[in-house]
């Protein structure tokens, strides 16, 4: 059975993805995504220190 996602979980899975998309792009310099790359983990950051207590989860 799956569990539920926290909001600072499924805000992580949404960066995540849109960081990977942007990644594959063509043209990208790495300057440029390690720069992207700094900036979404310090938003993570920020998302996981004020997230809420996890519900827990059944499996």
């Amino acid at each position: 059975m799956w569990g539920t996602l926290t909001r600072a979980e499924a805000e992580c899975a949404a960066r995540k993805l849109a960081v990977e998309a942007m990644i594959d792009q063509p043209g990208v310099k790495v300057d440029s995504t390690i720069a992207v790359l700094e900036t979404e983990i310090a938003a993570l950051e920020g998302l996981l220190r004020g997230a809420q207590q996890p519900v827990p989860r059944s499996f």
